[in-house]
């Protein structure tokens, strides 16, 4: 009997300071977790940190209503740059300070999201999850965003359905708000260098053009 309770008083405290960690870095993802659990304390790890601070755009709406595409684009480019250099500012020096004992660097800021990616040593990591500021902490790694598997083709003649309305991804990165701001992409040359693009689909057909 005295065994058995010991065992349970044991696990419950186990259970307890697995949740007190988790719960203190929380910011941190699962996938940054497991790949922590898996290397050394004194690697170094490839992480995206998120700012909780994101602008919001829609603060700019009144202005933008006023100006032509190019104002637009200035005014957009201006401010999230004039955001991200202020709200990054306190993250950057405490990065900077630790890439003088080798525990942080390659440093790149992104103003258009707000978010900081570097190197950082496991303590780092920790302590940046530890931060008010930070929104969330998770590992960027290489992803192969190719299909391995056969997929099969869609006939031109199959009947899709839906095709005169706005396709779910669309509305899935929030495009009709875009569109609301005044930036609906008219006059603009798209060029794409990926996998390749389906050159016979009704919105590419008769809008191709080539380099003589």
């Amino acid at each position: 009997m005295i065994k058995k309770l010991l065992l349970f008083v044991l696990l419950s405290v186990t259970v307890s300071l697995f949740a007190q960690k988790n719960s203190e870095y929380r910011p941190v993802t699962d996938d940054l977790m497991a790949y922590l659990n898996e290397r050394s304390d004194k690697e170094l790890v490839r992480i995206n940190i998120r700012l909780k601070d994101q602008y919001d755009i829609q603060s700019l709406s009144g202005k933008l209503a006023v100006l032509d595409y190019a104002q637009k684009r200035e005014l957009v480019v201006s401010e999230l740059k004039t955001f991200s250099q202020n709200a990054q500012a306190d993250l950057l020096n405490y990065l900077e300070s630790k890439s003088y004992y080798s525990e942080a660097e390659i440093i790149h800021r992104f103003w258009i999201a707000n978010v900081v990616s570097c190197m950082a040593s496991e303590s780092v990591i920790y302590e940046l999850a530890s931060r008010s500021d930070i929104a969330r902490i998770d590992i960027d790694e290489e992803r192969n965003l190719l299909i391995n598997e056969p997929v099969s083709e869609l006939v031109a003649s199959d009947p899709v359905k839906g095709v005169d309305e706005i396709t779910y991804n669309v509305n899935i990165v929030n495009a009709p708000a875009v569109w609301a701001l005044g930036f609906t992409g008219e006059g603009v040359i798209v060029a794409v260098i990926d996998t390749g693009v389906n050159y016979n689909h009704e919105d590419l057909s008769d809008h191709m053009w080539e380099d003589p």
